[in-house]
């Protein structure tokens, strides 16, 4: 493109906007008369039809129009904007760029994108208001999936700017295409994308340019809705909306906005359908290549999209999935008349959660009596000559009705049998499991073995029924200790299950001994016996309801092995789904997959979810009248996991307390897990209580050794280590970690990337810094470090203890830049995994890190740090921790 003055390019986009209203045939003699006066300006703007012409008009406006010399290059990188210094260009349009920026005034640190309006649309009315607008529209909004405004201002007092939230992330469709995501999955992601339009709409705000490229998804999942710029206020008037319309992307144009008619909600519907049908088919509906401008303008306006199941190059078990429900459901949000679309996002995500959950969905297929209702609306006049047709058609119409609800019923039927078996099983389970625990041992045993004979008699004639209530009869067992009958049990059913060919029994079995072998760290056998439970899933049709659980359990429990947090997580959730679809929630299945849930997401570091899931599933214990059995007690213990995990220990112990309280009030078990004991002293040392907490994690580790829970147990080990080393008993430390130390060497040597071996890495390097050795400590903490980055996760739960102690050693070090650097990433993980931003105290441990190493640099916001640092450590440690006190130190003047 020719290099243009400033007041050239102000020309050129105002004689295109003129081109582009002209008729074809008063083109020519427009262009020969701009020539006389501006030449330069009329060859850019001839060359530009010819380009739409020859590529069509969706890539003629998604090219960049415009390119500003004097914005070309890196003329930005370097300069201060507001309390901001510019880094690097990270993208440009027609209207403006954005640039990546960092906080530079010592208050705060942050990433941010700064967007500038192009100085060429300076003085434009139309532009600058648009620009403004986006600014204003933004203020008015606040959703965790919508990138905030953060603040706004005029560069070289000559630039209006933007600063938002900087979004490091991918488009939707290409984060579901490289994560490979399947239907469901990608289903439930574009819920979030509902959610935040759902938000604008509700604050009177349509989006009008909703596509792929301006909803990006970051590495951890997150969803993020990008670019107000062309949004609309609803009550504004028309002409606002057509002064908007060019800068529109043709190809996600609801076919209103094409004609230039009234823009609504409806409008986001549409292009919401379009983005949906892209995630599922991975291409749009709307063919654009090689195609005129007419021919794009009449498919959107006038040509039906194909429906989603039927488009070319997807694969049979997409396409599979696509039949029925999604095909209606995006055939229904992308219907040419905006009356007959969702009437809002709401229906729209409704009928999405009733697809997920196997509920019927509101959607109507695009049946005869459809389009026989739209002939009547277009040819009222000659409609009664086809009457006798359109009776036919709907006696036909009937008869299928008839037909469909008799299916309906029966299926109805077979789900009422479900939840009625399923209830049988948890009385059985309530009677052997949850009251056993007020017996003696011994009496304990006897009821499981007069269980056992009543099974077998009363049952025999149905094997799969009778294989299905022993495996639950194992799992009683091995509450008691006695492993020895669980494993003849096992091997009892397993017998019913071959005699019989039986599927189900076969793989629900298979995958029960994948979990068993991976607790037993046997994780060769573990995937053998994955493979064959899920080679014996293959051959049911439909899979039944405790075979897809136990084996999401079992894959959980293998992948996670390896480190694999995010694909657990995804599957437990829909397993989830599927059990509240089929009537089961509730049920000890149902208790079972949400509490593996709550498990997966502390694993992946995602504690909100996890605290959200376990807190249900307690207050669904209570609401059953379940609350002082042992089970509700585990819930409960995954409650205080997440808050400690999130960063508030004291809210843990206060929680744990006050359920154990109720418990036993109640009548229930005095008796406590190791894994109820062991988080509550892990909190209590958090807190700062040490003399309190140690006793309870040697405890928990013992208890855990005594009942072979050798996972349960290395991990209180560790702690207990921890706990020796807070005491300032280094000896007592070393003899504890003396057996753990050959357990990290051996799963060094076997190149284990679990969490188990990493957790030992963080445990030595602790060590070594109460020994005085920082740079054994830092050795540790890398080999710790590379074996997170080996995993590919979003995020790792370890990797703040990483950079908090590296921060530490790098203090006694005396290298301070480097350890406020690593004291600030600390910082950062700390606020992403959070429960609460306001209220954390690994939040405040950061501060406190940046602090120390701010002070010894003699940098005057150290006292800032240090306050900031104050209430989350006041908020949830012991007010006699030394923290607390160091930190109103470096506070004071």
């Amino acid at each position: 493109m020719a290099n243009l003055s400033d007041e050239q390019w102000r020309s050129f986009s105002e004689h295109l906007d003129q081109a582009l209203q002209l008729p074809e045939a008063d083109l020519p003699g427009w262009l020969a008369a701009l020539a006389s006066s501006q030449p330069q300006v009329a060859a850019e703007v001839q060359r530009k039809l010819q380009a739409r012409h020859r590529d069509g008009f969706a890539s003629f406006l998604s090219e960049q129009l415009i390119v500003n010399p004097q914005q070309a290059g890196e003329p930005l990188v370097g300069r201060q904007v507001g309390h901001y210094t510019i880094e690097s260009e990270i993208g440009r349009g027609g209207m403006g760029s954005v640039w990546r920026a960092h906080r530079t005034d010592g208050r705060f640190e942050g990433t941010v994108a700064i967007k500038f309006v192009h100085t060429y649309w300076l003085g434009r009315r139309a532009a600058e208001e648009r620009f403004l607008a986006e600014g204003r529209l933004l203020g008015r909004l606040s959703h965790p999936h919508i990138a905030r405004l953060i603040d706004a201002g005029v560069f070289d007092d000559s630039m209006p700017y933007l600063v938002l939230e900087y979004v490091e992330g991918k488009p939707i469709d290409e984060y579901c295409q490289r994560r490979h995501l399947d239907t469901g999955s990608s289903v439930a992601l574009f819920r979030d994308v509902l959610a935040a339009v759902a938000h604008a709409h509700s604050h009177l705000i349509i989006h009008r340019d909703l596509k792929p490229s301006n909803i990006l998804v970051t590495h951890d999942g997150v969803v993020k809705l990008l670019d107000f710029g062309v949004a609309k206020l609803l009550g504004e008037e028309a002409s606002a909306t057509r002064t908007a319309a060019p800068a529109l992307t043709p190809q996600y144009a609801a076919p209103e906005q094409l004609q230039g008619e009234a823009v609504t909600t409806a409008t986001d519907v549409y292009a919401l359908g379009l983005v949906l049908y892209r995630l599922l088919t991975g291409q749009h509906c709307v063919q654009t290549d090689g195609r005129s401008t007419a021919d794009i303008y009449h498919a959107v306006i006038e040509v039906p999209p194909s429906r989603a199941s039927r488009m070319a190059d997807i694969p049979p078990a997409t396409r599979r999935a696509l039949e029925g429900d999604l095909d209606n459901i995006l055939g229904k949000s992308l219907r040419k008349d905006p009356d007959e679309r969702y009437g809002s996002i709401g229906e729209f995500a409704e009928d999405l959660r009733r697809y997920l959950a196997h509920e019927p969905v509101r959607a109507r297929p695009d049946t005869v009596p459809y389009r026989l209702r739209k002939f009547v609306r277009r040819n009222r006049g000659s409609v009664f000559g086809g009457m006798l047709v359109a009776l036919g058609l709907i006696g036909t119409s009937v008869f299928a009705l008839m037909q469909m609800r008799e299916a309906r019923a029966q299926r109805d039927l077979a789900l009422d049998e479900a939840r009625r078996a399923s209830a049988e099983a948890d009385l059985t389970q309530y009677i052997l499991d949850d009251r056993l625990s007020k017996l003696t041992p011994q009496a304990e045993h006897e009821r499981l073995d007069r269980a056992r004979e009543f099974i077998g008699s009363r049952f025999q004639a149905q094997p799969t029924l009778t294989a299905q209530l022993l495996i639950d009869l194992s799992g009683r067992y091995i509450d008691l200790g006695d492993f020895t009958t669980a494993a003849e049990v096992i091997v009892e059913a397993d017998g019913i299950g071959h005699r019989s060919d039986d599927a189900t029994v076969l793989g629900q079995i298979a995958c029960l001994r994948t979990e068993d072998l991976a607790i037993a760290r046997d994780y060769v056998s573990a995937r053998g016996q994955l493979t064959a439970g899920i080679a014996q899933m293959r051959r049911l049709r439909p899979v039944p309801w405790q075979v897809e659980a136990e084996c999401a359990t079992a894959e959980a429990f293998v992948l996670q092995a390896d480190g694999n947090f995010d694909v657990p997580a995804t599957h437990l959730r829909q397993t989830l789904a599927h059990l509240q679809a089929d009537g089961l929630h509730g049920s000890g299945r149902y208790f079972s997959t949400a509490n593996d849930l709550a498990r997966a997401y502390l694993l992946a570091g995602r504690y909100r979810q996890a605290l959200d899931i376990s807190v249900a599933n307690v207050e669904l214990a209570q609401q059953l009248g379940r609350a002082d059995t042992y089970s509700a007690a585990i819930y409960a213990t995954y409650v205080c996991q997440a808050l400690r995990n999130g960063g508030q220990p004291r809210r843990a112990v206060e929680y744990l307390d006050a359920h154990t309280a109720r418990m036993r009030a109640s009548g229930g078990d005095e008796s406590l897990s190791a894994a109820t004991i062991g988080c509550r002293g892990v909190a209590l040392l958090d807190q700062g209580q040490v003399q309190t907490a140690q006793p309870a994690i040697l405890m928990a580790m013992q208890k855990a050794e005594r009942g072979a829970a050798t996972y349960v147990a290395s991990q209180y080990h560790a702690a207990a280590v921890a706990a020796a080393i807070a005491r300032g008993d280094l000896a007592g430390a070393e003899g504890l970690w003396e057996p753990l130390a050959k357990d990290e060497s051996e799963r060094l040597a076997a190149k284990r990337r679990g969490v188990e071996v990493v957790r030992l890495l963080l445990v030595h390097a602790q060590l070594d810094l109460a020994r005085g050795h920082p740079d054994d400590a830092l050795a540790s903490l890398a080999r710790g470090e590379s074996i997170l980055q080996a995993r590919h996760q979003p995020s790792n739960p370890e990797a703040w203890d990483i950079e908090s102690l590296r921060s530490r050693a790098l203090l006694s070090k005396a290298d301070y830049a480097q350890a406020m650097r690593h004291a600030q990433n600390a910082l950062d993980l700390a606020r992403a995994s959070a429960i609460d931003p306001q209220s954390s105290h690994y939040i405040g441990e950061a501060l406190l890190w940046r602090a120390r190493a701010e002070a010894a640099q003699g940098d005057k916001h150290s006292a800032a740090s240090a306050h900031e640092a104050l209430p989350h450590l006041i908020n949830n440690l012991d007010l006699g921790n030394p923290l607390i006190a160091e930190a109103q130190k470096l506070a004071s003047p």
